[in-house]
Parts: structure tokens; C-alpha cells; sequence
């Protein structure tokens, strides 16, 4: 019925949201910050491991505790939260679902849960990347020099404003995946002796 997405904040250990279905504004204002421990969610980053509560009235989780009464009063009666992992295993986030009546999850249920959990880690770690390489982007271009990178075949992987302007060699984003030797075919010969031998 419901569903969040929480990321890892490295830093101090906590489950920060960045997305959620359903769920009122008071509710996610609640459980804006999520630690170790606190709820289903801090509980699966506590333990790395999937968390499913079939009724949270019954639960060791939220008995006795604030979040007992902020998740009936958002008619939450059951929720699974289910750890983000990388390919590599590291730890991103929790990706967490709510039900309005008690439930019995089953390995259907947690077979789908990892796909979707699976899909969340493809989703923020490209997010992440492509973030990085923004603010790498922006920082070379404002250097005062010309840069270009290559692969091992001297293939542009990303070149600046600057290099383009100061080659002539127009729009940056035309040049990636292009030899450099195509690009710039006067290269003195002994440049191309010493790439060739790793130099």
C-alpha cells in the first residue's frame, strides 16, 4: 500500500528518505532521519539484513515505543524493509514497504522484494556516479589549463572547453569515444611510438 526509499548517510550511520508512496507528510516528517534500531528500517541497517513485521501491534520492534502509534495512526499494520546492496556488497540504503492489514510474507514476496531492492541499487549508485562526475566535470573546467582524458587506447573519455578551443577541435561531448590519432592525425610520430610502448 505504502513504500519508502531511505539512502545510507555514511558519515554518522543513518537512513536518510529521498522517496516515498502513500505515506502522509507527518509520517515522513517522523522518519526523516532514521537510526540503528528505530523501527523496521533501523533495525535492517542494524542487522544488514531484511526485517518483515506480519503486525506491527504485535511486534518486539514497535511495542512500547513512539513508532508504534505513528504507524497505526498512518494505518500501517505490517511493513518488510529489505537492505540496498551495490554488486560489490556494500551497503546503500533500505528499501521498505507498508501494508494496511497484517500480512504473511512468503518467498514469493521476498523474491520480488530483492529484485525491486536490486533495481534501487542500479538506480543510486548510476545516480551517484553521474553526480560525481558532474562536480568532477565542473572543477576541471574551471581550472586555468587545458585537460583531456583518454583510455588505454587513447580514446577521449572527457575532454574540457579549454582543450577543444585550444586545438580547435569543437564541441567536447563530440570527441568522447573518438581516437585522439583521428582527431589530431599530425601528432608528432614520437608521441605515438611512446603510447605504444606505455609510456
Amino acid at each position: 500500500d505504502f513504500g519508502t526509499i531511505q539512502v545510507l548517510v555514511p558519515e554518522n550511520n543513518t537512513l536518510r528518505l529521498v522517496a516515498q508512496r502513500g505515506l502522509p507528510q507527518w509520517w515522513c516528517d517522523y522518519w526523516r532521519v532514521g537510526k540503528p534500531g528505530a523501527g523496521s528500517c533501523g533495525d535492517s541497517l542494524l542487522r544488514h539484513e531484511r526485517v518483515a513485521i506480519d503486525d506491527v501491534e504485535t511486534s518486539p520492534v514497535f511495542i512500547g515505543t513512539p513508532a508504534l502509534e505513528i504507524q497505526l495512526r498512518a494505518n500501517v499494520r505490517a511493513v518488510q524493509s529489505t537492505p540496498i546492496v551495490s554488486r560489490d556488497g556494500k551497503l546503500l540504503g533500505i528499501f521498505s514497504t507498508y501494508y494496511r492489514m497484517p500480512q504473511r510474507f512468503d518467498e514469493f514476496d521476498f523474491t520480488l522484494l530483492d529484485h525491486l531492492a536490486r533495481n534501487a541499487a542500479d538506480v543510486i549508485e548510476h545516480t551517484v556516479l553521474n553526480t560525481g562526475l558532474r562536480k568532477l566535470q565542473n572543477f576541471i573546467e574551471k581550472m586555468p589549463v587545458s585537460v583531456a582524458m583518454f583510455d588505454k587506447d587513447m580514446r577521449y573519455v572527457f575532454a574540457s572547453k579549454r582543450w577543444c578551443q585550444e586545438f580547435a577541435l569543437g564541441i567536447p561531448s563530440e570527441l568522447v569515444g573518438r581516437s585522439h590519432y583521428d582527431v589530431m592525425p599530425d601528432l608528432p610520430e614520437k608521441w605515438k611510438i611512446a603510447h605504444r610502448r606505455g609510456l
